[in-house]
């Protein structure tokens, strides 16, 4: 079970620390594949895009994580044109995913052994308590 009383069954979406190398993208999938061991969420990094911003990539990628639960858009790993067979999970080339999820992680990996990984939940407003 993942921290929050979340089950990784119930996770639409992953933005990984994807830095493109493959001993980082290996250990990366190896611990995605251990969690999510029967179900394979989307994933895709956002860093393709961004570029790694050392101690912000964290904070940046949390933003794309959260925006996409709130646009119901999953964004793409850019310029991924042949993933690794040998890692096959639920990628996301090049275009987006329109696609409403409840749940989503992001991942950070830092240098020295300082790992994060968040989980973050769709807001659902009802505007009950919201008159306009």
């Amino acid at each position: 079970m993942v921290n929050g009383n979340v089950k990784p069954e119930e996770i639409g979406y992953i933005n990984s620390h994807g830095t493109g190398t493959k001993k980082n993208d290996a250990a990366e999938f190896l611990s995605l594949h251990a969690l999510f061991d029967g179900c394979s969420p989307p994933v895709s990094s956002t860093k393709s895009m961004t570029g790694h911003l050392l101690g912000g990539a964290g904070c940046v990628e949390g933003v794309f994580t959260a925006l996409a639960l709130y646009d119901g858009f999953l964004p793409a790993t850019v310029n991924l044109q042949t993933p690794d067979p040998a890692l096959d999970l639920d990628y996301i080339p090049n275009t987006g995913r329109n696609v409403q999820v409840d749940y989503a992680i992001s991942d950070s990996l830092g240098f020295g052994g300082h790992n994060a990984c968040i989980v973050l939940k769709r807001w659902e407003d009802n505007h009950e308590d919201h008159p306009q």
